[in-house]
């Protein structure tokens, strides 16, 4: 398996041939030199086929396949290029976040992106697809989650100010939907009904969370601004892996071996495994 990391200002580095303990025998940079549209990288994904899909800020989608990196341009209102969340269906549907909404795009059968309505004209924050079922955060409307198969949609209903209805990232678990939003975590249950709301009166180190993940082990990790990577187990918030020292967490990623890999703010990409702490930055 390879490591894929996105940066604000260098493109994307590739990963490979790890030894287990934390060291790689290859990188491999991408960046507008060598054939990306752009060095500042929104998200990257990889879908079930292998293929990497990366968004830009303000360049549109590139794609790295066993084929030679392609880009498309989805200049169009609603998007113009500025990509801020992708999903990716079994049939190779995309579906691409936009500035002012959510747009379908299948490669092959559509001339370009086509708006989803029943989706506000909203900045679309984050995307979670679970089977047949897509979750969508929103930047002032919350969340929403449409039947892929059917477009039916329906909205989350929970309370919140302002920033509880900004949703940064989706997880969830056989029973819930968590949105990561910048007032906490809301814990929802399949109906979309609110069962908790996490805060830092109830456990949460910081109310802006960037990124949760569940992991292997059922377990809620957060990425925020702390002094480690906090989880959710049981109900209760705790701090599994502490890094001693307030760190600006951005985003986590688990291998094959159950290390926990989260992309930062200024201190580079931390590997926790087993009860060692690897830290790779740029020199």
């Amino acid at each position: 398996r390879n490591l894929w990391i996105s940066s604000l200002r260098n493109g994307v580095y590739k990963l490979a041939q790890s030894d287990g303990k934390g060291n790689f025998e290859n990188i491999t940079y991408f960046n507008k030199e060598n054939g990306l549209s752009g060095n500042a990288i929104k998200k990257v994904f990889e879908d079930l086929e292998g293929n990497i899909w990366i968004a830009t800020y303000g360049e549109g989608i590139d794609l790295i396949t066993a084929k030679p990196l392609s880009n498309m341009e989805f200049d169009l209102e609603g998007i113009d290029n500025d990509i801020q969340s992708i999903a990716a269906t079994d049939n190779q549907t995309l579906y691409i976040g936009g500035i002012k909404g959510l747009f379908k795009f299948k490669k092959g059968m559509d001339r370009v992106p086509v708006r989803i309505s029943g989706i506000p004209a909203d900045r679309i924050t984050a995307l979670y697809l679970e089977g047949t079922s897509l979750y969508i955060g929103t930047e002032t409307n919350g969340l929403f989650r449409m039947d892929t198969r059917t477009s039916e949609i329906k909205k989350a209903k929970y309370e919140a100010y302002s920033m509880g209805n900004w949703v940064s990232t989706i997880a969830s678990d056989k029973t819930s939907i968590y949105a990561g939003t910048k007032d906490g975590i809301y814990q929802l249950d399949q109906n979309l009904q609110q069962i908790e709301h996490f805060t830092t009166t109830n456990g949460l180190p910081h109310n802006n969370v960037e990124h949760i993940l569940m992991d292997s082990k059922g377990r809620l990790l957060i990425a925020t601004q702390a002094n480690g990577i906090y989880g959710l187990v049981d109900g209760k918030i705790s701090n599994l892996y502490s890094t001693g020292s307030e760190v600006k967490f951005r985003s986590i990623a688990e291998d094959d071996e159950g290390g926990i890999w989260a992309a930062t703010y200024g201190d580079g990409v931390i590997l926790f495994k087993k009860d060692t702490l690897y830290q790779y930055t740029i020199p």
